[in-house]
């Protein structure tokens, strides 16, 4: 049996850390869909595909991840966050405060005028 891609390695930890937080183990559905982020999206981390970053930081957010945790998903991707880039600031700043809906996290970002995180679509209704 081989080993799970990277990405996906680093997804199971952040996962496990985050079950532990919350004292219950979740579905990956149930994570997926508070981040926003498709059933094929999810599938193709399995199989090996490199995301988007804006896919991982959902990710980390959906997960309630440190600041470090966070940078640990996005370099097992060959990301990181931007030292002097405005939108990657006020990302961080949301985990260091702890604020991990996406949808608020938008909004943060909307008033700022940067780009965010969800696209122009429909968004994944929560179970």
């Amino acid at each position: 049996m081989s080993s799970p891609p990277a990405v996906y390695s680093v997804l199971i930890e952040a996962k496990a850390a985050s079950d532990r937080r919350c004292g219950r183990e979740r579905k990956f559905s149930e994570i997926y869909r508070k981040a926003q982020v498709s059933k094929q999206v999810f599938s193709g981390i399995v199989n090996g595909k490199i995301p988007l970053k804006d896919t991982l930081l959902k990710f980390a957010f959906a997960l309630g991840s440190s600041v470090e945790d966070a940078e640990k998903l996005l370099k097992s991707a060959g990301y990181s966050f931007g030292l002097c880039v405005k939108r990657d600031s006020l990302l961080k700043s949301c985990f260091e405060k702890g604020i991990t809906d996406v949808l608020e996290i938008n909004e943060l970002l909307k008033r700022e005028n940067e780009r965010t995180l969800l696209k122009n679509r429909k968004i994944i209704k929560s179970i």
